[in-house]
């Protein structure tokens, strides 16, 4: 696990210097968090261009993580460096001089890990011999049990295929179009000789932790409220439907105590069948984040890019953006033309990654990115720059996963009004699963 976390905050710590071409007045904890973000997708960008070339081996997997790392040359120019030791310097003041304020932020913080940490540790454990239960591989999510396969095909198709990248490991001779990048980031670690369930714990509790972090300060500006910025995550997190109600009934119906109830609970209260109280959409944490790898990397990924965004679409015309006069400075004669707006071209190539990290998350960001033109037409130049930077990437990955596959494009997306409603009212269905 020491040798996961040393790669992951290399690979954060190269993403942090990206983060000072495209932002500005940021602490550093989101800046770290950030760049795991933007770094890891970096990485894997590189990973699938090299190893495309040369082969998935130890060697292509350090020449990619090098390759990766040169943006923290970033650091050494003076500029860059002085803001990264004024906001590590900072940082470090936060922890001096505790008071109550320092104390309930640091532990909210602390709560957020230690739920991440036990949660994300039940996604993939093994079983030992001795025990009633058979010994092997399992998941403390039996919502996870399908997608742990999965995964674990995706991951171990990486490692050990002789071919890159590797077959789609559930249709024999058809290619892997399924977002893969998660896995075959893990698939990397594996391949240097790190235990993968040791690799899954440690992705999935870095990137829920960046997705916290990210989402706060989004929310705060959004609506210029940090309270409503410590609301943001826990609602995501901890939503779910109505099934609170029916839990306080079978307790007040249950003839052992509170502990005996929580310990041995005779129902699920998240996803039941029965037709009294048909729940179908479940928690985040327990049917999206545990099972789908691919959304837990990319809504981080996603709303990283709708900051960017929103600053964008928010900004007044006469301000001017510090951050992205100098980062257009670095490339003073790559562009024909010297007024190119860089940094929302360096955004949209993080966001052209999302093809293969989740390609739901892409949609979305392009019906948003579409809207926010409409409304703010004479920031037209950044728009452009951002919509070239997402296509510079983005296309050559959608071209090459829709050809070769098993999957039908035309059934990706589909309307279904009332989805999984079954024989239930849709406004009553509707809202036993979305709750408060």
């Amino acid at each position: 696990m020491v040798i996961s976390l040393l790669l992951l905050t290399l690979i954060a710590l190269s993403g942090l210097a990206l983060t000072y071409l495209v932002a500005d007045d940021e602490s550093f904890m989101w800046r770290l968090c950030a760049g795991s973000i933007a770094g890891s997708a970096m990485y894997g960008v590189v990973i699938f261009g090299v190893c495309a070339i040369f082969g998935f081996t130890a060697v292509t997997i350090i020449a990619s993580l090098a390759i990766t790392l040169l943006p923290l040359l970033l650091l050494r120019r003076p500029d860059i460096q002085r803001r990264f030791l004024h906001d590590w310097a900072k940082a470090k003041g936060k922890t001096q001089g505790w008071n109550t304020r320092k104390l309930i932020t640091f532990s909210y913080y602390l709560f957020f890990f230690i739920v991440f940490f036990f949660f994300f540790a039940q996604a993939c454990y093994y079983i030992p011999d001795g025990g009633k239960i058979p010994a092997g591989i399992t998941t403390g999510g039996y919502q996870n049990l399908g997608d742990l396969s999965f995964h674990l095909g995706g991951i171990f198709g990486f490692s050990e295929a002789a071919s890159f990248p590797p077959q789609n490991p559930s249709w024999a001779g058809a290619k892997f179009s399924y977002p893969f990048m998660a896995d075959m980031l893990a698939a990397c670690f594996v391949k240097l000789g790190i235990d993968f369930k040791e690799v899954i714990l440690v992705q999935n509790v870095t990137w829920a932790f960046a997705l916290l972090v990210i989402l706060q300060q989004f929310a705060v500006k959004i609506t210029n409220n940090k309270l409503a910025g410590r609301i943001a995550p826990a609602i995501l997190f901890f939503s779910g439907g109505l099934g609170f109600i029916w839990f306080f009934q079978d307790i007040s119906g249950a003839a052992k105590g509170f502990m005996d109830f929580i310990w041995h609970l005779p129902t699920d209260y998240t996803i039941r069948n029965d037709s009294a109280a048909l729940f179908r959409w479940g928690n985040p944490m327990t049917v999206l984040f545990i099972t789908q790898r691919g959304i837990l990397f990319g809504m981080p990924l996603t709303v990283l890019v709708l900051s960017y965004l929103w600053k964008l679409f928010s900004r007044e015309k006469s301000e001017n953006d510090e951050s992205e006069k100098a980062s257009s400075a670095l490339i003073p004669n790559v562009f024909p033309f010297t007024l190119f707006p860089f940094a929302p071209f360096l955004v949209g190539l993080l966001a052209g990654t999302l093809p293969l990290v989740h390609l739901h998350s892409l949609a979305v960001l392009f019906i948003v990115a579409v809207f926010l033109l409409a409304l703010r037409p004479a920031k037209w130049r950044e728009w452009v720059a951002f919509g070239i930077g997402t296509a510079l990437i983005a296309v050559p990955e959608l071209i090459w996963s829709i050809t070769g596959t098993a999957t039908e494009t035309s059934k990706f997306f589909g309307w279904f009004f009332g989805w999984d409603k079954r024989d239930n009212e849709f406004l009553w269905f509707w809202l036993k699963n979305t709750g408060l």
